[in-house]
């Protein structure tokens, strides 16, 4: 069971760095930084709508909830969702999560309460349930961060799998 959760930590890992590093996520990630960091222009901008078309179907592949792209100040300048944008990102509350990937790491956050509503495993929409991401940094041509990435991962889903394993494998004992 402890290898299942660390290969899977080091599949999300791998993932967020591959899709936070492909080159039309950097460019609109530029675009985003040097747009001011009013909300509503920020939610109004055609990047956002040009990233959600693009990452909902990688979004709905890997079954995650969501996503982020953090600036340097923390700011969550795009999002899944419009009431995340143009504010101070929830993972601040994780400030080591958020240090490993200005440090040019990627990174899987602790459990934490969601400031948005997620869907549980019956399909209802509920607040405050526990929600985790995997982020990895943005590079420029520099090799620079200059923001971060996220995925929200979908708990109900994530460990499903690997305490099925688990309990298969205690029921032989």
């Amino acid at each position: 069971t402890k290898q299942s959760i660390k290969s899977w930590s080091m599949r999300e890992q791998n993932e967020a760095m591959f899709w936070a590093n492909r080159g039309k996520l950097r460019e609109i990630t530029k675009e985003l930084l040097d747009i001011p960091r009013e909300r509503q222009v920020l939610i109004n901008t055609p990047m956002q709508v040009e990233l959600r078309r693009w990452l909902t179907p990688i979004i709905a592949s890997k079954e995650h909830q969501g996503y982020f792209i953090i600036s340097p100040d923390n700011m969550s300048i795009a999002s899944l969702r419009n009431e995340n944008i143009g504010i101070e990102n929830l993972l601040i509350q994780q400030p080591d999560f958020l240090n490993e990937i200005w440090a040019g790491k990627t990174a899987l956050s602790r459990p934490l309460i969601s400031d948005v509503l997620l869907v549980d495993s019956r399909n209802g929409q509920y607040e405050k349930l526990p929600t985790m991401f995997v982020g990895a940094p943005i590079f420029n041509d520099n090799k620079e961060v200059i923001a971060a990435f996220t995925f929200r991962i979908n708990l109900n889903l994530a460990f499903t799998s690997i305490l099925q394993l688990y309990l298969k494998q205690n029921r032989r004992c």
